[in-house]
């Protein structure tokens, strides 16, 4: 029988509800990759924030900015997957749609 210990440890977030890198506002998917880096959909933040194990601050991967049509890039991001390559398969829900996002997009 597996047993864990009887508090978490929080990874990523952590200072209230917010749209700063070390925040986040309604994290809803994980994905932790071979090298241990977590990606969490940032759903009200609309952005992927990736954070290495130990780090305080989070990195930007995707979402927040606007297109040039004026649409959010990503709008309520659900879930992703991270494949071999770094390339994020990101359920965009608000947009109705799956999204590939190559690294260095």
């Amino acid at each position: 029988t597996a047993t864990w210990a009887t508090n978490g440890i929080t990874v990523a977030g952590g200072k209230g509800f917010g749209h700063e890198l070390d925040q986040l506002a309604d994290p809803y998917g994980i994905f932790l990759d071979v090298n241990d880096i977590i990606y969490v959909t940032d759903r009200s933040n609309h952005r992927i924030v990736t954070w290495k194990q130990g780090d305080l601050v989070g990195q930007l991967a995707a979402g927040v900015m606007w297109d040039i049509n004026r649409k959010m890039l990503l709008n309520m991001p659900q879930d992703l997957v991270v494949d071999h390559n770094g390339t994020m398969y990101i359920t965009d829900g608000g947009n109705k749609r799956l999204l590939r996002w190559p690294r260095g997009a």
